[in-house]
């Protein structure tokens, strides 16, 4: 194990919790996963089936844990919290985000290229920011720094992570620097599904191959009907947009007879 994913998800995203769990440990074999959560004891229970299979197919790679959330922003925990389980890399991801690629060796490359300890771009707002999606080497990130003088109930989630980094003096990006892949579907909530010339779901043609192919795995299949009624909603949008858009592209083909989210959602 190499990277440890790490996030945080408030009770209105714990829909998210058990796909993102599922679709980084299937595409990332080099990968643990932790989870601040509001109510972790609440979620064990209400998922204990599908958390019982993740960590029958995974083992100690699957950790849900509480949070400090109270008078924070949701967004802002998984930047003030320090993983349990540290391993030599950490990226601090998005729960929203279905995660369809191995990332590790894109973040080292990317890594090699700019000299820095970590993988993130500089956006270009006031006040700065770095984004919320950051891998990063975990002994250049931790222990997290004391910011004098900050108000953390008050600073907005990227702008935290930027004085973060700063403070530790480890070095910026190049503001010109603008690799950031998701490395998935970013489901959010606030994005619409597809829309040319606007933040998206990132339905790009590769990740909706990719999609394609990871929505036949066995153990995603096995979990689809664990998944809470909302997630499958989201689901059958991203299909009927990936068949919109790319029409070549066949969801159906191979489909087993009794996979279907219509089904699943009215059941």
């Amino acid at each position: 194990v190499t990277t440890t994913f790490f996030t945080s998800a408030n009770q209105g995203y714990e829909p998210f919790v058990l796909p993102y769990m599922a679709s980084v440990l299937i595409n990332n074999p080099d990968a643990v996963v932790e989870i601040c959560l509001e109510r972790p004891l609440a979620f064990e229970v209400a998922n204990a089936d599908a958390l019982a299979l993740l960590r029958e197919w995974f083992g100690p790679k699957v950790t849900v844990r509480r949070g400090a959330f109270q008078g924070l922003a949701p967004n802002s925990v998984r930047f003030l919290e320090t993983p349990s389980q540290l391993t030599e890399y950490t990226y601090i991801g998005d729960i929203d985000i279905l995660v369809l690629e191995h990332l590790t060796p894109k973040h080292l490359a990317q890594m090699k290229k700019t000299g820095l300890p970590f993988s993130n771009i500089i956006r270009p707002t006031t006040p700065p920011r770095l984004s919320g999606r950051h891998f990063t080497e975990s002994s250049a990130h931790y222990p997290l720094p004391t910011l004098e003088g900050v108000d953390i109930r008050k600073v907005g989630d990227e702008n935290l992570l930027y004085l973060q980094v700063e403070a530790k003096g480890i070095g910026l990006p190049d503001p010109e620097v603008m690799w950031r892949p998701a490395h998935g579907m970013h489901f959010s909530h606030n994005r619409p599904v597809k829309r040319p010339g606007t933040t998206d779901w990132g339905i790009a043609l590769p990740l909706a191959m990719a999609y394609a192919q990871f929505r036949d795995e066995p153990r995603w299949r096995e979990l689809i009907p664990m998944f809470d009624r909302r997630y499958l909603h989201l689901l059958l949008v991203l299909e009927t947009a990936i068949e919109a858009h790319f029409p070549e592209i066949d969801l159906f083909a191979g489909r087993p007879p009794e996979y279907s989210l219509r089904s699943l959602i009215a059941g």
